[in-house]
């Protein structure tokens, strides 16, 4: 599941994400997002989020931003964006953060502490690392990975994980996968987002 994976990639060192790091905690948003939309429980039609079926099992850890999308009145990125930063705690983030983080830890793929703070084992993010490397070198990038690198560069972690010089090859992939006629929806979608981020980020709503 990508919001797992970029989880696994994002997660702060003292262990919760934050409001205060805005891009990175929409990240963890936007990376659910597009799970939704990558099984088709959810659909963007003229930048309005569609809910299309009910939410399946294995993607249950994502149901609090799904409740949230189906409470939204005509629910869009912008308006579901703005529903995780109009509040100046930190709650409903941590609502989405502790159900992706339960699966995780169900799947021992990282640990929780008694104050509720995660730790992620090194081994687990070369994993991703790896598979992404493993993508690029076949040239057989998927939907799911170019949505993850886009979202690494919104939220400023590529540089944790690539050299400068990977980096800005990776920025020019990014590039050059979102004009492919194929993955226009998901190009749109990334867009949308990216937008959002940067209109709420600047007028700091939080």
């Amino acid at each position: 599941m990508l919001a797992e994976e970029y989880f696994l990639l994002t997660l702060p060192k003292k262990g919760q994400y934050s409001m205060g790091n805005y891009r990175l905690a929409m990240g963890l948003v936007a990376a659910g997002l597009s799970d939704l939309c990558f099984h088709e429980v959810i659909t963007l039609e003229n930048k309005k989020l569609v809910i299309m079926q009910d939410l399946p099992e294995e993607l249950q850890a994502l149901n609090p931003l799904y409740t949230a999308i189906k409470n939204l009145k005509k629910a869009s990125v912008k308006k579901l964006t703005e529903y995780y930063a109009s509040t100046l705690s930190n709650k409903r983030l941590h609502v989405l953060e502790s159900a992706i983080g339960k699966s995780l830890v169900e799947k021992r793929l990282i640990e929780q502490d008694t104050k509720d703070r995660y730790s992620v084992n090194s081994v687990q993010r070369k994993q991703v690392i790896q598979m992404i490397r493993q993508e690029i070198d076949s040239q057989d990038i998927s939907n799911e990975t170019m949505v993850l690198l886009s979202l690494l560069e919104a939220s400023k972690q590529l540089k944790q994980y690539f050299s400068k010089v990977e980096m800005v090859e990776m920025k020019q992939l990014i590039k050059e996968l979102r004009k492919q006629p194929e993955r226009q929806v998901w190009a749109q979608m990334i867009k949308e987002i990216d937008t959002t981020i940067i209109i709420i980020s600047s007028i700091s709503v939080y």
